[in-house]
């Protein structure tokens, strides 16, 4: 029975198998059929990284290579950026450490001098030159060596870390638990996973072929472990009581523990089935982070601990206390489980009538006090001698007992080591943290089972809230804003210890100087979780609409529970996206020197094209070239005016892009429509970038870059140009991309000699972006600005 109940939870538990349906051709043959989003996806991905050599800076080259330069970005990474980030950090250091530590991971320096292209194996792959040379990859094929590939390896780490996929990593270690460090989690199968950039298909092949391995695995540490239990229990444990096997006594023994009700065999066997069925599923949890010995061994060093924790109060309590004795023996052991290893209660139930026995035998008269308490120590000594070394136990179980005995105390010593001791040592320190991180885990495993599951619905679902707790304030509110009319705010629940804890949430937001306005979120309707799978709950996104466009919103969150409303979280302020002027670029403030510039306009204007960026501050007749102070840095601009002998700073600004320095030129110029102004001209490193902002910081607006495309042929203005531009007259055959995701519709189309397939058209199911309604008037939010906001 108890295998049979293994095989069935192992098979709930780990199944992943599925049936795939059938999917129809659609009326352009093979190809052309109607597909759901994630699948559309995944074959645009394939096909842009098999036939597109003018991508992105890291799938421009192919998938091999797509993955060997993504790999050793993870790396850099790993070292420059997650091995430097605490989970006990505020929030605040944390960006400033990931800020610092991502501006350095893809420098020149960080990668090998020279780095070649080799082949082994049929797949290509970035190594040292120098490595290459050596044996350090066995037999491999040179295929290429020059300055460019490096600087493609470099290209390709900023656009991974930097652009691409910065705001997904500032959130991943932003979510790095207080215990544990950001460099705990594996960022080169993240990143180069199917999670992100989706472009090492081998990595996830690896992780299901170890799904599938584990559950042969499972069977087999469940069926030693419930080898061995049958082993100690039935041979072991009788025989250090010898004497006290004969029926009569132990019926007598359970009489005492349970009364005659509860001492029938069959309800102690049903109660040792239930905690091996738990025992189990604590194994398949287990299993997946522990090596098999270590869930056999855990099982094992159970028994004797159980016993001890159990045996130890009887003597110092009177016969008559039996009954009680057993409620708190009960809880010393539950105890003992959740702490240091699962399914002691087997052993508890046949210890128990020993024990129980034993004493009752050798109880003294009550009143002789002294011979009284003088035979309970005597009890006590003998019991505890017993555990330390019972006659007839097989001598390895000994020395199990005492490892884990010895691993008890210390582990007790470390809970309860004071803070000054623990500054001293960095070993002990570690070690503590080791120990909560691994006992947390056991707790956090145990809640993920069947049985915990099922108790926690059943007591939300009869009690309907009220065994929820009181709500406190969700924490770690970030803002980000989405587009012109709508922000996501992402946050993380304050929980408890309660499970059956339950609550919704409530956004309020407003402008300053208006009324809040609050709107209610719910997990699981319009509360989006950000957690993942394995830790479900942890962090939620709100998605708020139909706000003015180009505003500074300041918002708020708190929980809701059966018991009522609990505290606000901090306020914290963004402002939405800014549409761009027909140019594709916006306004910002200049610095302190646009007084001295002899021009009534106060801000500068910037404009983008497919290749460059142009930023135009405007000046008067009076300014002359030589009294500007031009500087220009990768990720830094910097224009000073000089005014009689004195300096003042007239823009200032880190730049949102990294661009080339050298490139960047400037000089006056006149138009009847703008007057006097100075032209500053940078160079895109990534054609045809959308740039949302030239500098960063809050008071450089932000525009929506979804508002920006780039029109070539007026008569087809759904098309990118540029790629027609670059691709034309070059390698045939090769698929061109066409089109945007959201215009609804993507298009490939072949190139001059492309023969296999004249169409291909993938639909995405992905409804239209409607202009939402402003929540502050009632209004369309087409016009600027809102009349209740002002």
């Amino acid at each position: 029975m108890r295998m049979l109940a293994v095989c069935w939870l192992s098979t709930c538990l780990l199944s992943t198998d599925g049936a795939e349906s059938p999917r129809k051709e659609g009326a352009l043959g093979p190809g052309s059929e109607a597909l759901e989003r994630e699948e559309a996806e995944r074959l645009l991905q394939k096909y842009k990284l098999t036939f597109s050599e003018d991508g992105d800076a890291l799938r421009r080259r192919g998938q091999d290579l797509a993955c060997s330069a993504c790999q050793l970005a993870a790396k850099r990474f790993q070292s420059k950026v997650a091995s430097r980030i605490k989970g006990k950090m505020p929030d605040a250091e944390k960006r400033t450490v990931f800020q610092r530590g991502l501006s350095t991971a893809c420098e020149e320096a960080q990668f090998p001098q020279q780095l070649a292209v080799v082949e082994k194996e049929g797949k290509q792959f970035y190594v040292d030159f120098q490595e290459a040379l050596g044996s350090a990859h066995g037999r491999v094929n040179v295929k290429a060596m020059s300055p460019e590939i490096k600087a493609d390896v470099i290209n390709g780490c900023r656009h991974l870390l930097q652009k691409e996929w910065k705001d997904s990593l500032l959130q991943k270690v932003l979510s790095t638990p207080k215990g544990g460090r950001a460099s705990d989690v594996d960022f080169g199968k993240l990143i180069c996973g199917p999670k992100m950039s989706a472009v090492c298909e081998e990595m996830e092949e690896e992780s299901d072929g170890e799904q599938e391995e584990d559950e042969p695995q499972i069977l087999l540490v469940s069926a030693v472990g419930a080898a061995v239990q049958l082993l100690v229990q039935l041979v072991a444990f009788p025989l250090a009581f010898p004497g006290h096997l004969h029926p009569d006594v132990l019926r007598e023994g359970l009489d005492e523990l349970m009364g005659r009700k509860l001492s029938s065999v069959p309800w102690i066997a049903f109660t040792y089935w239930v905690c091996n069925i738990i025992f189990s599923v604590s194994a398949l949890r287990l299993v997946r982070r522990a090596s098999a010995s270590t869930v056999v061994l855990a099982n094992v060093a159970a028994l004797p601990l159980s016993a001890l924790v159990f045996c130890c109060p009887l003597p110092l309590l009177k016969p008559q206390q039996f009954r009680w004795t057993f409620a708190m023996s009960l809880l010393l052991v539950a105890g003992g489980n959740l702490l240091y290893g699962p399914d002691p209660s087997g052993v508890v139930l046949l210890n128990a009538p020993y024990a129980a026995v034993q004493y009752r035998a050798a109880a003294p008269d009550e009143s002789r006090g002294e011979q009284r308490v003088a035979m309970a120590e005597l009890s006590f000594l003998r019991i505890l001698k017993f555990m330390l070394g019972p006659p007839g136990v097989p001598i390895i179980l000994v020395l199990m007992f005492d490892a884990i005995l010895a691993m008890i105390v210390l582990t007790v010593v470390l809970l309860i080591l004071p803070k000054r001791v623990l500054s001293k040592s960095k070993l002990v320190r570690t070690a503590r943290n080791k120990l909560l991180r691994f006992l947390s885990r056991m707790v956090e495993l145990s809640m993920q089972g069947p049985v915990a599951l099922l108790v926690v619905w059943l007591g939300r679902k009869v009690f309907r809230g009220r065994l929820a707790s009181v709500p406190k304030p969700p924490h770690g509110v970030s803002p980000k804003a989405e587009g012109t009319y709508d922000v996501s705010l992402q946050f993380s629940p304050t929980k408890g210890w309660n499970p059956f804890h339950q609550e919704t949430y409530v956004v309020a937001f407003r402008k300053e100087g208006v009324n809040w306005l609050e709107r209610p979120f719910n997990p699981g309707e319009n509360l989006e979780d950000m957690s993942g799978d394995a830790k479900k709950g942890n962090r939620f996104k709100a998605t708020v609409d139909g706000l003015p466009i180009a505003t500074r919103i300041t918002f708020r969150v708190c929980a809701l529970s059966y018991w009522g409303r609990g505290p606000w979280s901090r306020e914290v302020s963004v402002s939405t996206m800014a549409k761009p002027s027909k140019d594709f670029g916006c306004t910002g403030p200049l610095g302190p020197a646009r007084e001295k510039t002899g021009s009534d306009k106060k801000q500068y204007v910037w404009l983008q094209t497919r290749n460059e960026v142009h930023i135009r501050i405007p000046v008067g007749t009076d300014v002359r070239g030589k009294d500007v102070k031009f500087k220009a840095l990768p990720l830094r601009l910097q224009v000073d005016l000089a005014v009689a002998g004195e300096t003042f700073e007239l823009l200032h600004g880190q730049l949102a892009h990294r661009i080339n320095s050298d490139d960047a030129t400037w000089y006056i110029d006149e138009s009847k429509e703008e007057g006097r102004y100075i032209q500053i001209t940078i160079f895109k490193l990534e054609a045809l970038d959308r740039w949302s902002r030239v500098f960063e910081g809050d008071e450089h607006p932000e525009i929506d870059v979804r508002h920006v495309q780039w029109f070539v042929d007026p008569l087809n203005p759904g098309t990118l140009g540029d790629l027609d531009e670059w691709t034309s007259g070059k390698t045939p055959g090769r698929l061109i991309l066409r089109g945007r995701a959201t215009d609804g519709v993507i298009q490939m189309v072949r190139g001059s000699t492309w023969t296999l397939i004249d169409l291909l058209r993938v639909t995405i199911k992905n409804s239209a972006v409607q202009t939402p309604c402003c929540p502050f008037c009632g209004a369309a939010s087409t016009a600027l600005p809102c009349k209740r906001m002002l």
